[in-house]
């Protein structure tokens, strides 16, 4: 008939979602410690809690007796024997969202504890813990209340103090003053690499298409006298760790985490963190939660304007935050291939025989405007604004108000143009040619033009109800 049928069911998909909610094994389990005291002649009792608000105590209906045999047994065989027995019974937790994470035991090495004494004491501790942790808490919100914990948060970045306890970041003083600023370079290209020989950076985040492997490339880096570091993807998914057991196994100088699941998985790894703009960091609240994740600096969310970005300047510690003078913009980052589609009959690898990496795809839209298609390591779609936007006009300002972490983002440059727009910036930086000439040199670089991008919105919030 030729008629285009489009399907709305997916019964494999559904299939894995459900496993999210009704599979055991991928249910997350909160590690509890419990105690279990008691002494020959007194009730026993069984304390557990998954943190100190929540700790709950429930005592059993039950005197303990000394055993019949506990004169014939070692000390060693009583311990061992209390222990086993209260280790298979209370951590029988299989049921409840909680696992066991450690036993105390405060019992008298000759107590007799039936084991049924001890399942109802866990059955009814946990039962309790439900209880405490799901009871309902005035909130009681009030101005005062919000301005107190905006001005204690305030206080925090004030002191200089990182709120996490982590040393400072490179290039930071202990006081929180700058030494010389950091400049990273992200590149999407092994061949963008050695353009930037000899440039005054300091950094390299590497950021590229599926299949290309980082080993050589991190090395490259590091032989070239910079920091290497590597990005995570802009979306975590269930079952897509792998790309963060890669950067686990290469341990990178340095990792740009873009989502907050590669930022639980990467915080324990030693691994020095940065945050990227897709954290969305908008507020002094935000980046103080943020950066007590473990990040050492943190890159503002796009959606906040120049007026925007100074008020939260100064409420925080700029030294902390790093902002990206040069970069092609996202305008929407999709699961639909566009590449398999438009350029093959499939529809995801490996029907599209990773088509992607064999072309360069620029999407013309009904502006007459070209704009760039990019895949990532998962075979989504980032689609990049043609014309960049530069940030270079609120340098002087940026360096004024402590911020000394910069970022150039690169996309599909050929290595020489790579290295005319680094030059150009990092002259820029360090006062060696003027912000206009800078600005200028810049422009002519690019194959669409320059644009100053959202920084420059002057629109700002206004109470319509007034």
């Amino acid at each position: 008939m030729g008629t285009q049928v489009y399907r709305n069911d997916s019964p494999a998909l559904e299939r894995e979602l459900r496993k999210t909610f009704t599979d055991r094994e991928q249910l997350v389990r909160l590690p509890v410690t419990m105690t279990l005291s008691g002494k020959i002649g007194e009730s026993l009792k069984l304390s557990v809690y998954d943190t100190p608000k929540n700790a709950v105590e429930v005592e059993a209906d039950f005197i303990l007796e000394a055993a019949r045999n506990s004169e014939n047994r070692s000390k060693n065989e009583a311990d061992k024997a209390i222990r086993e027995l209260a280790q298979k019974e209370l951590s029988a937790l299989s049921s409840t969202a909680y696992q066991l994470k450690h036993l105390d035991i405060q019992v008298d090495r000759s107590a007799f504890i039936p084991g049924k004494i001890l399942r109802t004491l866990r059955q009814a501790a946990i039962e309790k813990l439900d209880e405490k942790r799901t009871e309902w808490k005035p909130l009681n919100p009030s101005a005062e209340t919000g301005k107190k914990f905006l001005d204690e948060t305030r206080a925090k970045f004030k002191s200089g103090v990182s709120t996490n306890g982590a040393p400072a970041a490179s290039g930071i003083s202990s006081a929180g003053g700058t030494t010389h600023p950091i400049i990273s370079v992200l590149v999407r290209n092994p061949d963008q690499i050695a353009a930037l020989e000899g440039l005054a950076i300091d950094r390299v985040i590497m950021d590229f298409d599926w299949g290309v492997k980082y080993d050589d490339s991190l090395q490259q880096i590091r032989e070239l006298g910079f920091k290497a570091g590597m990005a995570t993807l802009r979306i975590h998914k269930p079952g897509e760790s792998h790309y963060l057991k890669n950067i686990l196994r290469l341990a990178p100088d340095f990792a740009l985490v873009r989502n907050l699941g590669a930022l639980s998985i990467l915080k324990e790894s030693g691994i020095p963190l940065t945050g990227d703009y897709s954290l969305n960091a908008a507020n002094s609240a935000s980046y103080d939660w943020l950066l007590s994740q473990g990040l050492s600096t943190l890159h503002p969310s796009w959606d906040l304007n120049s007026t925007q970005l100074f008020d939260l300047l100064e409420n925080i510690n700029g030294t902390r935050l790093e902002l990206t003078l040069h970069q092609y913009m996202p305008a929407f980052h999709s699961e639909y291939c566009a590449f398999a589609r438009a350029l093959t009959t499939g529809r995801r690898f490996p029907e599209c025989g990773k088509i992607c990496t064999k072309h360069r795809v620029e999407i013309l839209d009904h502006k007459g405007e070209r704009h760039f298609l990019q895949s990532d390591a998962e075979c989504r779609n980032t689609l990049f604004v043609g014309k960049p936007q530069s940030a270079l006009k609120l340098l002087p300002r940026l360096r004024s108000a402590g911020v000394n972490h910069f970022r150039l983002e690169m996309l599909t440059e050929d290595a020489e143009t790579v290295r005319r727009k680094v030059l150009i910036y990092t002259q820029a930086i360090q006062g060696k040619i003027t912000i206009e000439d800078a600005i200028r040199e810049a422009g002519i670089q690019e194959k669409y033009g320059l644009s100053e991008g959202q920084l420059f919105n002057e629109s700002t919030w206004q109470d319509r109800k007034k």
